[in-house]
């Protein structure tokens, strides 16, 4: 019934409109394209939201339900405690400088040949 009477009742206020104005059936053809237009838009956002409620209430629903609660539950629980130095933020993390590494590794070579295998 809506389908059918929204976008009659459109042309006809369109036709007034028209009369009035004196313009050809401008507005009444403006007025029922968006009267078409608009009713199928709310026509669609009706059934996806009956769509939604009909997945939510389905077992395969319920189980991606339950399964993005445990996600989300996982995710709120590693931003609060970070125990992994990769979830910590860039500026908390110890740098590692490769050119430091290499010249205490060295340092350290040069002190085992110096003091001898002896004494390590």
């Amino acid at each position: 019934m809506e389908l059918a009477l929204t976008p009659v009742v459109a042309g006809i206020i369109g036709y007034v409109v028209d009369r009035i104005a004196g313009t050809v059936p401008l507005f009444a053809i403006i007025f029922l394209v968006l009267a078409a237009v608009g009713t199928f838009i709310k026509m669609y956002y009706a059934y996806d939201v009956k769509m939604k409620a009909h997945e939510a209430e389905s077992p395969w629903g319920k189980a991606q339900a339950l399964a993005a609660d445990k996600a989300k539950e996982q995710a709120a629980g590693q931003k609060d405690n970070p125990t992994d130095d990769a979830l910590k933020p860039q500026a908390t993390r110890p740098r590692r400088d490769a050119a430091a590494d290499h010249a205490a590794a060295d340092r350290a070579a040069a002190n085992h040949l110096v003091n001898g295998a002896d004494h390590a």
